[in-house]
């Protein structure tokens, strides 16, 4: 698996996820599913991110 640099594919992916699960979700369950779905590799962890695993990521729409 090579490391994703595209920023929209990212934020694509982020998207689909915070959609997916009413909008917010865990820093936890956010890695799991991004290694469930083959998007991150395993040793992906909410400190890679520098949060907490029960911090909370909401979808923020934003204009384009």
């Amino acid at each position: 698996m090579k490391k994703e640099k595209d920023p929209l594919v990212i934020r694509t992916r982020i998207e689909i996820l915070l959609s997916e699960n009413g909008g917010e979700m865990t820093v936890e369950d956010f890695v799991k599913e991004h290694i469930r779905r083959g998007w991150a590799f395993p040793d992906f962890c909410p400190a890679s991110l520098g949060c907490e695993p029960t911090d909370i990521i909401r979808f923020t729409p934003t204009l384009n």
